[in-house]
């Protein structure tokens, strides 16, 4: 279906492009304008009954009876065409339906979530709001469309750093995917303008215990923790190879 009718012009419903009313279907995306395909339609039986009108003419019964048949073919199929048309459209404007009443449902949600998200961040409640932020993603919500919304991703990098040491340290994380686990801290330098004011020194404090923590785990000297760094910020990443690599060295030394 088209919409907008403007000086013999439409605009497709589907597409947004512009193109002439008399068209049965938008030559861009195919979506069907349903008043010019029902001319359309009407025009095709105009002419199976002009048909019809001229077999009187003609001699003969069989070939009469090869007309008849024939315009039969035709209107049956073009009756296919717009059932099939019309199941088409009845599906989409269901998918239609469907999807703004989730878009509705999703924007109720944030409503409330968000709101409670800021009163934790007024609150500096750090790890409060990156447990609710974690739940809404979790949920499958659209949760980086909240202001903070990248502070709290950096948040759950933090956290997953913690965790990630905190596991090593009583034996129950591989040590390769611990390190990579805790060098994402270091992709903090790639946020810094997405990040509100304030947030890089608050993110920063945060994770200064977790570096230390981090070197004190694994011996790193200051030569390898600006190597895991550059590696982090060329990467966006640690390698596992890089990692496996570093502890090896450290193993063998």
């Amino acid at each position: 279906m088209a919409e907008e009718e403007k000086g013999g012009l439409i605009r497709c419903a589907n597409c947004g492009a512009e193109f002439d009313a008399a068209l049965p279907r938008c030559p861009y995306c195919g979506r069907m304008n349903v008043p010019a395909a029902e001319d359309e339609y009407m025009d095709h039986l105009e002419d199976i009954r002009t048909d019809l009108d001229d077999l009187e003419g003609l001699a003969g019964r069989k070939a009469r009876e090869r007309l008849k048949i024939s315009a039969r073919k035709i209107l049956l199929t073009v009756l296919v065409l717009l059932a099939a048309a019309g199941l088409i459209l009845f599906v989409r404007i269901r998918a239609d339906r469907a999807e703004a009443e989730a878009s509705r449902a999703e924007y109720l949600w944030q409503r409330d979530a968000f709101a409670r998200l800021d009163e934790l961040y007024a609150a500096r409640d750090w790890d409060g709001l990156e447990q609710a932020f974690r739940e809404g993603l979790d949920a499958d919500h659209e949760m980086y469309q909240y202001a903070h919304g990248t502070f709290c991703g950096y948040l759950m990098t933090l956290s997953d750093a913690r965790r990630s040491l905190a596991d090593l340290a009583a034996g129950d994380a591989e040590p390769v995917l611990a390190l990579c686990d805790a060098a994402e801290v270091w992709k903090l330098e790639d946020l810094q303008g997405a990040l509100k004011e304030g947030e890089a020194d608050v993110l920063s404090a945060l994770r200064e215990p977790l570096i230390r923590d981090m070197a004190e785990r694994f011996s790193l000297t200051e030569e390898e923790i600006s190597r895991l760094r550059s590696l982090v910020n060329e990467n966006g990443f640690l390698p596992i190879r890089e990692a496996e690599k570093m502890i090896n060295e450290k193993e063998m030394g």
